[in-house]
């Protein structure tokens, strides 16, 4: 999987991610275009948090929830700062919703669960069960 947008504001951002606000104004054309094909896209990795928008605080732009197409990801929040302030997307991705109508094709189930572990590893996060505590089992103690 490709990954797009993974600006410093996201969580799991790698350690050397710009901030959303060095890459606002630069998009080209189809601007409104591309901002539908990356909201339309398939969450893989629900992330429940809030990124505030660093140019508009006051406005919250999405979460790190992560998002496919089956070939790329992307944050959530991804569409809104394209949308909002012209943030560009790498011209592969560009290219692969301009070649289908700007429609993200359809998964299936497998693809999607396949995405989602792909996510999970080049994060370097442990899937863990519901329930499962990723810290440990907790010691007993003496009352």
């Amino acid at each position: 999987m490709r990954q797009e947008g993974f600006f410093a504001e996201v969580a799991g951002a790698p350690a050397d991610a710009i901030s959303v606000v060095e890459a606002t104004g630069t998009i080209g054309a189809d601007r409104a275009r591309i901002a539908r094909y990356l909201a339309d896209g398939y969450p893989v990795l629900h992330v429940p948090d809030a990124i505030v928008d660093p140019l508009r605080p006051d406005r919250v732009a999405g979460t790190s929830t992560v998002l496919t197409d089956g070939e790329w990801v992307w944050p959530h929040a991804l569409s809104y700062f394209v949308r909002e302030h012209g943030v560009a997307v790498a011209e592969e991705l560009v290219a692969r919703a301009r070649a289908r109508a700007w429609s993200v094709p359809e998964l299936s189930q497998a693809e999607l669960e396949a995405a989602e572990q792909e996510v999970i590893r080049s994060q370097g996060w442990v899937e863990t069960e519901f329930g499962d505590d990723p810290f440990g089992p907790l010691e007993e103690t003496e009352q």
